[in-house]
């Protein structure tokens, strides 16, 4: 398959690092705001999100039960609650085993873990598998600047490859794929070219589910770059 027809030997595709000496350059584009990031909150007690709500964060949904894996799928940023929360998936760790089981699922996911205090220590563990662990009891002021700050890293292209690379990277996928993956990335939105035709076509050849499901997120970024 000729991918490229001027940059052929992969010391000549574009990486992350053509992005960020042009960062300057690069089009401003949101692709989650507060109306359409959409959140969910899983919490077997509930969660009142109507002050959310009133601040602006508009597509907020409320789980007491977390359901299935794949009711995730379509969630920027995902919540969850420790104490009475999938208790058939880990008996102790309950809620922050299910956190880290959406976050490997869903990689481009933000998973935040929900803790009491006295909880905290014992639950340090999982910070490397998930997005964030944060006191259950913050006023709903505290919890909207992390939304902002995760819709910003959301946002930011350069971090949001370099999160994807990283996923894929650990998900076992070729140097030579992630390289030209990361150049159809970077000509897409730095150059403009239309390269989401050439990303499904290494996405078919990927067998991972994780990584396919990555994939189709870097796409909707420079989909998103292409429209603007």
């Amino acid at each position: 398959m000729n991918i490229f027809k001027k940059k052929k030997r992969i010391n000549d595709l574009y990486t992350i690092e053509d992005l960020e000496n042009s960062r300057d350059k690069i089009k401003s584009v949101t692709i989650r705001d507060k109306k359409n990031i959409r959140i969910v909150i899983i919490d077997d007690e509930g969660f009142d999100d109507e002050i959310l709500k009133s601040l602006g964060y508009l597509d907020i949904e409320i789980k007491e039960q977390y359901g299935k894996l794949s009711d995730y799928e379509n969630y920027d940023i995902v919540f969850c609650d420790i104490n009475g929360i999938a208790r058939d998936i880990d008996p102790v760790y309950q809620g922050a085993a299910l956190a880290k089981l959406i976050k490997k699922t869903y990689p481009s996911k933000i998973v935040i873990i929900f803790s009491s205090k006295d909880q905290s220590l014992d639950f340090y563990r999982f910070s490397p598998d998930v997005d964030d662990i944060i006191p259950k009891n913050l006023k709903n002021a505290e919890i909207a600047e992390i939304i902002d700050k995760y819709i910003e890293i959301i946002n930011d292209p350069i971090e949001s490859w370099k999160n994807f690379r990283k996923k894929i990277s650990e998900q076992g996928t070729t140097p030579k794929n992630i390289a030209l993956l990361e150049d159809c990335y970077v000509r897409g939105i730095l150059k403009h070219e239309d390269t989401t035709k050439v990303m499904e076509d290494i996405k078919s050849g990927i067998r991972s589910s994780i990584v396919s499901f990555i994939i189709d997120s870097a796409i909707e970024i420079v989909k998103a770059y292409l429209t603007k």
